[in-house]
């Protein structure tokens, strides 16, 4: 966390994650006049984040509050979590984008100051992929992700805070801060480092091992990189710099001897995504520095972002090197941390996959007798709702309805419980990646998935679902169960070519009542509803809603682009209710003529006229995979995940030791 004054107030800017070791008191204290936060490096934040986030701002006494730069992890609490702004208003947030030509994802930052007529009315901005400047489309249900932001009026914030967010800022003051361990001295220093800058001071008496943390250096002249790099001259001391800026690593690469006998054990380069122009701060160590020079993929949209030449050099020059293990770099501060499992129950938490309004989920272990141990995903409630009687129903209805189905094509429920006085779901780990994941990747290499590897996957999806529509009770009476947010995001490919279904958070079970969401909201994502779910003038979503989406997938797996999605949600849902089904074979050739067939039928605007359940639909897609000669295993499927991977790095969309990033159920 730092701060930097400007004219009437303080700019604070967290990055990372923010969990239980934020300080609630940094939130407030020495603040006054206005007050904004610049949340744009904030990747993540857990529950015990939101709690400690909601007291700090409690506590906060200021003018004016505001909010600028909001990551969507953070836009969810915004819009999901109760007081969560506390007194302050929403400025600017991004907003996620797709592009439908190239797959480019990227975020675009969306100010309520100018944009605040289109996002009350659920219009997404319109945005244009750098990549291949085609018109990019709103990657999310616009209804939900603008619901905070359209409640409230047009922000007004004082002519301060317009001065402040147009870029007059004053540089942030110069501070040190120093703690003492048994074991080694730790000088954390902040701020802009300017000509008068005195640090010799600071080094005087100091013995034994010492380390400089760096990182939160927001700028430095060359006679203040001059004047540190002589006070680092010391006799008594082995000196340890960590996450030096590129202000200071550049005259210390320039005359590597001017730091005497401190060594460096890791810098921070920024670096600049050429497709999506997102920046990111990489942490470099000496074990990392030739992965970072082979390059790495955005974390916002896969695309390789490849560091300068000039920059790898500078940093070979510094001759970085590991620091003993007695010594504390602070890693918690820049990254997210690496910690020892938790226990939780009958598991043990071994790290955080994802957070939502309502749970989080972990990937966690149970463990047995005679050293029986099992991965699992654990999703819990939010501690804030633990006790709300509406969200604990929810989660449990979830359980119950998953629990009810048993079939390979369908992720497990394995467990429903209390512990510490929460709810949870204990699911099957599914080692592998999403389709969404897959597909895109598979958009961005020239390897596209084979016919009959698309028609097993969808195959597999409605061997799931099935299952679900077939699912009865105890006395054999049917459940009546329908997916209803059936997507590629939902159906999980496993390392071993298994095809899993998963999510059912808003799975409705005959004779169920949503329990928070009113019925007349739509349910699942805009692109992959069924009309019927649209405008239920159309007819009953039954079953055959979960269908549509199908024909969907399968379009998508042929030929890479969803046939109605378009850049508008209002567009989305002309497309899907009015627009011609487009001609498979035109975008695929080759593709049998029958999937034409079965596409056009799986997406009739017409019930009667569509599948009247999924093993109608399955079975006539076996009867196309028999036709091609071959028969389609899951070994087949796995083998084609592993060339993907290879693809994928060849073409420096992953890097030298990366698979994709695992999907987990969704919170």
């Amino acid at each position: 966390m730092t701060r930097r004054a400007v004219p009437g107030g303080f700019v604070v800017s967290l990055s990372g994650v923010i969990d239980e070791r934020l300080e609630q008191r940094a939130l407030r204290e020495g603040l006054s006049g206005v007050v904004l936060f610049d949340l744009d490096q904030v990747q993540r934040i857990t529950s015990f984040g939101i709690r400690e986030w909601m007291r700090g701002l409690k506590g906060l006494v200021a003018e004016y509050c505001g909010f600028v730069r909001c990551r969507p992890a953070l836009v969810a609490q915004f819009n999901t979590v109760a007081d969560f702004s506390g007194k302050g208003e929403l400025l600017s947030f991004y907003g996620r984008y797709q592009c439908r030509h190239c797959g480019l994802q990227f975020e675009q930052l969306i100010d309520l100051r100018r944009q605040h007529e289109q996002v009350k009315a659920f219009n997404a901005p319109a945005a244009t992929c750098a990549r291949c400047q085609q018109p990019a489309e709103f990657d999310d249900v616009a209804a939900d992700y603008f619901s905070h932001a359209a409640s409230l009026p047009p922000p007004r914030p004082p002519p301060q805070v317009q001065a402040a967010l147009d870029g007059a800022e004053a540089a942030a003051p110069f501070r040190v801060r120093k703690s003492v361990s048994d074991t080694a001295t730790t000088l954390t220093v902040s701020g802009g480092l300017h000509d008068e800058a005195h640090f010799k001071r600071l080094f005087d008496g100091l013995e034994g091992l010492v380390s400089v943390n760096l990182r939160q250096v927001t700028a430095a002249t060359p006679a203040a990189a001059r004047a540190l790099q002589e006070s680092l001259k010391q006799p008594n001391a082995r000196v340890w710099l960590v996450g030096v800026p590129p202000a200071l690593f550049a005259p210390m690469a320039a005359d590597p001897s001017g730091k005497g006998q401190a060594q460096i054990a890791s810098v921070l380069v920024p670096l600049k995504c050429p497709a999506c122009q997102h920046v990111t701060s990489c942490e470099v160590g000496a074990r990392g520095l030739d992965l970072f020079a082979a390059g790495q993929p955005c974390a916002q949209c896969a695309v390789p972002v490849v560091p300068e030449r000039a920059q790898v050099l500078a940093i070979r020059l510094l001759a970085l090197a590991s620091p003993p293990p007695e010594l504390s770099t602070d890693e918690g501060a820049h990254s997210e941390p690496v910690s020892a499992p938790v226990a939780f129950g009958r598991y043990q938490l071994l790290k955080p996959l994802g957070l939502g309004g309502m749970a989080e989920v972990f990937l966690a272990r149970q463990t047995g007798v005679g050293g029986f141990e099992k991965k699992v995903v654990l999703k819990r409630i939010l501690p804030h709702l633990a006790q709300d009687p509406r969200f604990v129903s929810l989660l449990l209805r979830e359980a119950r309805v998953a629990g009810r189905i048993s079939h390979p094509n369908v992720v497990q429920t394995l467990d429903v419980g209390q512990a510490d006085g929460r709810y949870y779901i204990a699911m099957e780990y599914v080692k592998g990646w999403d389709l969404n994941t897959v597909l895109r990747l598979s958009a961005l290499t020239p390897l596209p998935l084979p016919v009959g590897l698309a028609c097993r996957v969808v195959a597999e999806v409605l061997g799931g679902l099935d299952a679900a529509h077939r699912a009865v009770d105890d006395q054999g009476l049917s459940l009546g169960i329908i997916h209803r947010d059936v997507s590629p995001h939902n159906v999980l490919l496993s390392t071993t070519g298994e095809v899993k279904l998963t999510d059912f958070g808003i799975a409705r079970a005959a004779g169920s009542v949503d329990a928070v969401t009113p019925s007349i909201s739509l349910k699942g994502k805009l692109a992959w509803l069924a009309p019927e779910q649209l405008n239920p003038n159309l007819g009953p979503t039954d079953a055959r809603a979960d269908l549509f989406p199908c024909g969907l997938m399968l379009f998508q797996c042929l030929t890479g682009q969803p046939p109605f999605r378009k850049q508008t949600d209002l567009s989305t849902i002309n497309a899907v209710l009015f627009e011609p089904v487009p001609s498979l074979r035109e975008r695929r050739p080759l593709v049998p003529i029958g999937l034409q067939a079965i596409v056009e039928r799986a997406l009739s605007r017409v019930l009667e006229q569509r599948y009247p359940d999924a093993h109608s639909m399955r079975s006539e897609l076996e009867q196309v995979m028999a036709s091609l000669g071959e028969p389609v295993m899951a070994k087949d499927l796995a083998a084609w995940l592993q060339q993907l991977v290879t693809a994928a790095r060849e073409h420096g969309r992953l890097g030298p030791d990366e698979g994709f990033t695992p999907s987990t159920p969704r919170p």
